[in-house]
C-alpha cells in the first residue's frame, strides 16, 4: 500500500489522470490488477468517489478458484494469489465492468494433457482446448473484453468461432471445468507460463519454440523422465532447481537449471 500511494496518490498522478477525463482526454479510467490484495480493496473502496470505468483481473477457470494451488512461488510471494472468484464478484457488486487477461492461463490452457482435451471433445467435439477457456472466461455478464494473444491465423479463426457468437458455460460446464481444474493442480510439474523471459537462450532458440522450464514441464506431465536432446544432455526428472530468469528487471525462480 506504501509503494501505491507514492507512485499514484502522493505525486498527484491520480489527480491528474481524473482531471483528464474531465476535460474529455480520458473516456474510460480504469487499472489493472497484479497482486497485492489490499490494493485491491483499497481501489474498490474509492470507487464511491472516483467510478471507475473498468478494472483488468486474470481470470480463468483454474484461477476462479484455485489461483493460489497454481501460481510460482514468486507469484505468491508478490500476494497474486486471490482467487478470480473473489476480484470478480466484488468488481460486480460495484458494477465495474471487468476486462479479462490470462484466459488461457499463459497458454497452459491451450495445451492440455491428452486426457483432458478428450473430455472436452467428448462434450463439444467442435471446440478446441482454448475455445472452452474462452467461453468460461466470456461468461461472465460483467464481463466487457477478453483478451487474447494470438500468434497464428488459426488463433484467430478459432477466437472468431467461439465467440460469433458466444455460447455461455451454463453450470454444469462451469462444474467440469473446475473438476479439470483441480486435476490439473494435481499432475502439474511446475507452473511455467512459458512466457519466455528466459529467453533468448540461445542453444534452446535452435531447437525449440519454448523455454527450458516448459518442455521440462511437458516432458513431466506426458509421463517422462527426461528430456535427451542434441547438445543439451540428459535432464533428469530430479535435477536440482535453481534460480534463472528475469522479469520485467527483477529476479524471479525460474527452478530450473540443465
Amino acid at each position: 500500500m506504501e509503494l501505491f500511494n507514492r507512485r499514484f496518490i502522493e505525486n498527484g498522478v491520480l489527480d491528474f489522470l481524473l482531471e483528464e477525463r474531465e476535460k474529455g482526454r480520458i473516456r474510460h479510467l480504469g487499472w489493472s490488477f497484479h497482486g497485492d490484495i489490499v490494493v485491491f480493496d483499497r481501489m474498490l473502496e474509492m470507487h464511491e468517489d472516483i467510478h471507475w470505468d473498468f478494472a483488468q483481473i486474470q481470470l480463468n477457470y483454474v484461477d476462479w478458484r484455485h489461483a493460489a494451488a497454481y501460481n510460482a512461488d514468486w507469484q505468491n510471494a508478490m500476494g497474486d494469489n486471490t482467487n478470480a472468484e473473489y476480484l470478480y464478484s466484488e468488481l460486480a457488486d460495484r458494477n465495474i465492468p471487468v476486462v479479462v487477461m490470462e484466459p488461457l492461463l499463459g497458454g497452459r490452457l491451450a495445451n492440455v494433457t491428452q486426457e483432458v482435451l478428450a473430455e472436452l471433445k467428448q462434450r463439444r467435439p467442435e471446440n478446441t482446448a482454448a475455445a472452452w477457456a474462452f467461453r468460461f472466461a466470456g461468461s461472465f455478464p460483467n464481463v466487457i473484453t477478453v483478451l487474447s494473444g494470438m500468434t497464428y491465423k488459426e488463433h484467430l479463426q478459432d477466437n472468431l468461432r467461439t465467440f460469433s457468437p458466444l455460447v455461455p458455460l451454463d453450470g454444469e460446464g462451469r462444474e467440469f471445468l473446475d473438476n479439470v481444474a483441480e486435476r490439473m493442480i494435481d499432475s502439474q510439474s511446475m507452473p511455467c507460463t512459458d512466457c519466455k523471459y528466459c529467453m533468448p537462450w540461445s542453444v534452446w532458440d535452435r531447437y525449440s519454440v519454448h523455454s527450458p522450464v516448459r518442455w521440462y514441464g511437458i516432458a513431466y506431465i506426458q509421463g517422462l523422465v527426461f528430456l535427451d536432446m542434441p547438445g543439451l544432455g540428459r535432464i533428469e526428472e530430479s535435477a536440482s532447481f535453481a534460480d534463472a530468469g528475469i522479469r520485467t528487471g527483477a529476479a524471479f525462480v525460474c527452478q530450473f537449471r540443465l
